[in-house]
């Protein structure tokens, strides 16, 4: 029977397996990119302003001077949960063995899907609760990403070789300092009227 030639009444367990696991690598993917994009605009001050007790401060400043290999980590994870979401979201509606068509069909509905959460939602949600996500997240991906070190260090080694042969400065966090003031000068700039 060539693939959607007629939809079934009922999805399997098999179906709806694979489907809903493709659905929390969808939220993961959405997730993971708002916390990169938090982490791009990120400053110590309006982090460390989120945290509750100052213990909880205290954990997190050498985790923000850290953020070039955090974010590298969270780079590989939403990649990581990217292509989880496609492969079963192929195996959900093609079976075990999908072919060509079901492929395509997939990559159809999987491309505007992860244009929506990785492009659309998570800036805003980054650009909403940025600053509380970090505050939130950064302890448990920091003990995440000494699982992910071996794997993410290619990646991390890579950028910084790629920077020195551009002679780009490597200093990340002082541009994003820069930045996040001229954002909030502009902000005062909009509030005030001037």
């Amino acid at each position: 029977m060539p693939p959607f030639a007629d939809p079934p009444a009922t999805l399997s367990l098999m179906e709806t397996g694979p489907l809903a696991a493709a659905s929390a690598c969808l939220v993961l993917t959405g997730v993971l990119g708002s916390l990169r994009r938090s982490m791009m605009h990120a400053t110590a001050p309006r982090v460390l302003a989120r945290a509750k007790t100052e213990a909880r401060r205290a954990r997190l400043v050498p985790l923000l001077e850290r953020l070039g290999p955090l974010s590298t980590s969270v780079i590989v994870l939403e990649i990581a949960a990217s292509g989880l979401f496609v492969l079963l979201g192929a195996r959900g509606i093609g079976g075990p063995a999908p072919g060509p068509r079901v492929l395509a069909w997939t990559l159809a509905l999987a491309v505007p899907c992860l244009w929506l959460v990785g492009q659309a939602l998570a800036p805003a949600v980054a650009l909403r609760f940025g600053d509380a996500l970090l505050a939130a997240a950064l302890p448990p991906l920091q003990r995440l990403h000494l699982l992910l070190v071996a794997l993410a260090w290619p990646f991390e080694s890579g950028r910084r070789g790629l920077m020195r042969a551009l002679g780009l400065p490597d200093d990340v966090d002082a541009g994003r300092e820069t930045v996040a003031g001229r954002r909030e000068g502009i902000a005062a700039t909009e509030i005030s009227g001037r």
